[in-house]
């Protein structure tokens, strides 16, 4: 019986132990060590990429209607698609939660782009506590080095004015498997951006078209 529970755990540990990311490596300055992708994972990040640069550049086709319709305010645009109400499963705590996004412009060029998602408890006699989870990137390098995860906790039971702050830098990530996941999780993100964008601009031409349609029936002669 012991030989076989040594053999399941040796089993067990050689699963775990099996993936690209463990086990961890330090270097001799006593720093963990980067781990470069493998072939197949280099093929997964070209394609997430390749999907990437595509979005952004359909994005950049509204960056002239946005400035027209005087959507810039300070070089950013800023899109709230999401603010809701709900209570966590199982509690009795209330949250408040708002999903936006901004570009940032340099002209009528996008330097980058961040999505923002807060988490409020708003419940009485409670400790009121706001989390706002972000991943932003810089358009300025086309290798997503600074692609990044941010969070940031406000507690009124600590200091309900200062915030503590987790930063997580792409080119920092030493695990690669880490790396892809942010990046595709970027990926949906732009493109959610991409079809709110289309919402607003057919919403609009909709609209218009009602204005017109109306304002044609109220004219014509009978």
């Amino acid at each position: 019986m012991k030989q076989i529970l040594t053999a399941i755990f040796i089993l067990f540990s050689s699963n775990i132990f099996s993936s690209d990311d463990f086990p961890t490596l330090i270097n001799s300055d006593g720093t963990l060590k980067f781990r470069e992708f493998t072939k197949e994972q280099k093929d997964s990040f070209n394609f997430l990429k390749k999907q990437i640069d595509y979005f952004h550049s359909e994005i950049s086709k509204y960056v002239p209607y946005l400035i027209r319709q005087k959507k810039i305010k300070k070089n950013q645009f800023i899109k709230e698609f999401r603010n809701y109400s709900e209570y966590e499963l199982g509690t009795r705590k209330k949250l408040h939660i708002i999903d936006s996004f901004t570009l940032r412009l340099n002209g009528d060029k996008i330097q980058g782009i961040d999505f923002k998602k807060m988490k409020a408890i708003i419940s009485t006699n409670r400790d009121q506590e706001t989390i706002i989870k972000s991943i932003s990137n810089d358009l300025v390098q086309d290798d997503f080095a600074n692609l990044h995860l941010k969070i940031e906790n406000f507690d009124s039971d600590i200091d309900p004015k200062k915030s503590e702050v987790q930063t997580f830098v792409m080119k920092d990530m030493i695990s690669p498997l880490d790396r892809l996941k942010v990046l595709r999780s970027y990926r949906n993100k732009v493109e959610e951006a991409l079809r709110e964008l289309d919402k607003q601009i057919d919403h609009k031409a909709v609209m218009d078209n009602a204005y017109i349609q109306n304002t044609l029936k109220e004219i014509e002669l009978e």
